[in-house]
């Protein structure tokens, strides 16, 4: 990485003194980008050569789009396919409470966040949660800014072994240790999680009677 902003003035790097875990590192990125869009990059995963021209087109030729993302692949640690992941949610609807409700009741692994995200979206919400699961709230307040597309093309490719923050979620010390850096309990989770939700429903651009 060092070698790659040397070589080119578009290329920053920055190393935290300490361990801030998976969502802290996500709010601290976010808060650096400088362009119109973003793409966050996850742990060992990877993605096909063509998806960022490929997203990209779509949030140019849309303004109404404030992600587009490509369907998963679920790999292991050598990055050979154990399955597609099948479960499809575009979230195209014009109306957002109706997305934001998809949101809460079909969504399955959070995949969505690893496309190419519009900055001026995340400029206008709350930072994410420091524990989980922060990443399907965050889904859930972005689609409350505009629509996300889902390209129809198998282009992101998802390390699944014992390492990685989505292998064991019922193991809390598991969770801990990789999505928040820490090891100090998330007490009353299932209230924080609907708290988050809430405060980031009264926080967006709707107006009172799409949010109630």
């Amino acid at each position: 990485c060092e070698g790659y902003a040397k070589a080119d003035p578009r290329v920053r790097y920055h190393r935290n003194a300490v361990n801030i875990g998976l969502y802290g590192n996500f709010n601290l990125l976010l808060g650096m980008v400088r362009t119109p869009y973003v793409k966050l990059a996850s742990a060992d995963d990877f993605w096909a050569p063509a998806m960022l021209a490929d997203a990209m087109a779509e949030m140019q030729r849309d303004p109404s789009l404030v992600l587009c993302h490509p369907r998963a692949v679920l790999v292991d640690e050598g990055g050979r396919e154990i399955r597609r992941y099948e479960k499809s949610l575009p979230l195209m609807e014009d109306d957002p409470s109706v997305r934001f409700r998809r949101v809460l009741t079909e969504l399955g692994l959070v995949n969505q966040l690893m496309g190419v995200i519009r900055t001026d979206a995340v400029r206008s919400m709350l930072p994410l949660m420091k524990q989980p699961p922060a990443d399907s709230v965050f889904l859930a307040e972005l689609c409350l800014y505009g629509k996300i597309k889902e390209l129809p093309s198998f282009q992101y490719f998802r390390r699944f072994h014992e390492e990685c923050s989505s292998w064991d979620r019922k193991s809390e010390s598991h969770q801990l240790k990789r999505v928040s850096g820490g090891t100090r309990r998330v007490r009353l989770a299932t209230w924080k999680y609907h708290w988050g939700l809430v405060r980031r429903l009264l926080h967006s651009p709707l107006g009172l009677r799409a949010k109630l």
